[in-house]
């Protein structure tokens, strides 16, 4: 599903959902989850892969 996840679409998300940039939706994706967006996305992919 996140598979093809990419930085445009990361950047359209936090666009969409009110932050004033990337790192904004970064910063609170992190402080909420404890992982970047990244990282999430790279663990979901590789648990969906196992």
């Amino acid at each position: 599903m996140f598979a093809n996840i990419t930085e445009e679409k990361l950047r359209n998300l936090a666009l969409d959902y009110g932050y004033y940039d990337q790192s904004h939706l970064n910063h609170h994706f992190k402080e909420f989850t404890g992982i970047s967006p990244k990282a999430y996305f790279s663990n979901f992919i590789s648990a969906d892969n196992a």
